[in-house]
């Protein structure tokens, strides 16, 4: 390597390095550093950031030392913003140029937030739910893990990109067991789903005869499907819309478990499709099962979607109530949040 291109690597290097000192590991007793940070009182416990406007925008402890935004420019992500005297001011204008993108003032998460809340009512409402952005589907997953669960169970992860096959081990004695293989779905089983789950049926099979199964003994096997189902019932749900570029066809109004269950007979496998979840769902139970405080699930990938516990009397779209325990109070709503935006403005 010649001495030219160290010397490049070593000024990118120290220019990176110059600004993350200067963006994210900020001093606390440099007054220089805050120059546009001049509202916070470090010496009152519950330090208040107020716009110009005069709207409160966030309260925090002043112990607190993780990044806040600046509430003189307004800006979610003006931590970007730092003191332009401390870093070049070619280098900071480009900084900014950059990462102007991905600015949003006070104001326009304020309207996506109240556009939000207002299509997931309209969405748990029978009489505007075809008016809302967001589908907000029943899942009918109505308890959180207790980690008193047992045995071997299957399961079968399809995302935008891979599918994972994973043979779950839960014992309330000790740490559960995971074995997990991730595949590429071809582009030609993405346009019909017989063709599909032909395909992952015979991954599945090849799966269990690596991990020595026993193809005569009956499982259990929880299908995570990462589109939108409607679904009627835990085991039960009905495809919507393709995405992702997917095109599935032939599988669009038609029961999901239905038709994968019945590849699972051709192939002559003795499991039972016993749950379909979507992925968001997926993440907020595994996650719970470790944090039992855990309400939320958030998927950042190929797509993104959120789910969430509601009140079970405030979901009015959940058509056949008869499924459920009588204990139900929740119920985990999948948004579909992926699709808010149609009719923001």
């Amino acid at each position: 390597m010649s001495k030219e291109t160290d010397d490049n690597h070593s000024q990118l290097f120290y220019w990176f390095g110059n600004c993350w000192d200067n963006l994210f590991q900020r001093s606390k007793t440099s007054p220089s550093e805050n120059i546009h940070s001049n509202l916070i009182d470090k010496n009152q416990k519950n330090s208040r950031f107020v716009s110009q406007a005069g709207k409160q925008i966030v309260t925090r402890d002043s112990n607190f030392d993780g990044l806040l935004h600046d509430p003189l420019e307004e800006n979610i992500t003006s931590i970007l913003h730092t003191n332009e005297n401390t870093i070049p001011w070619e280098d900071y204008k480009e900084l900014m140029r950059i990462t102007s993108p991905f600015h949003i003032t006070v104001e326009a998460l304020t309207h996506v937030m109240a556009a939000m809340e207002k299509h997931c009512q309209m969405g748990l409402d029978p009489s505007t739910k075809t008016d809302s952005d967001l589908k907000m589907l029943p899942t009918y997953v109505t308890n959180l893990p207790t980690k008193n669960e047992y045995g071997e169970i299957l399961a079968l992860d399809i995302g935008g990109t891979n599918f994972r096959t994973l043979l779950v081990k839960l014992n309330p004695n000790t740490e559960s067991e995971v074995i997990s293989e991730a595949h590429i779905v071809p582009d030609s089983k993405k346009i019909l789903g017989n063709d599909l789950f032909e395909f992952i049926v015979d991954v599945l099979k090849q799966f269990m005869i690596r991990n020595k199964l026993d193809l005569n003994q009956e499982y259990v096997l929880g299908f995570t499907f990462s589109f939108a189902c409607e679904q009627i019932a835990l085991n039960k749900g009905k495809f919507l819309t393709p995405s992702k570029g997917w095109i599935l066809s032939d599988l669009i109004g038609q029961d999901v478990v239905e038709k994968l269950q019945t590849v699972i007979y051709q192939k002559q496998l003795k499991i039972k499709i016993t749950a379909l979840i979507n992925d968001t769902v997926g993440t907020l139970m595994a996650c719970a099962y470790h944090e039992p405080t855990c309400r939320v699930g958030v998927i950042l990938g190929t797509g993104t979607n959120a789910c969430y516990f509601e009140d079970i009397n405030k979901i009015h779209t959940i058509n056949d109530r008869s499924v459920l325990s009588p204990e139900a109070t929740e119920m985990i709503i999948n948004t579909e949040w992926g699709a808010l935006g149609i009719y923001i403005q």
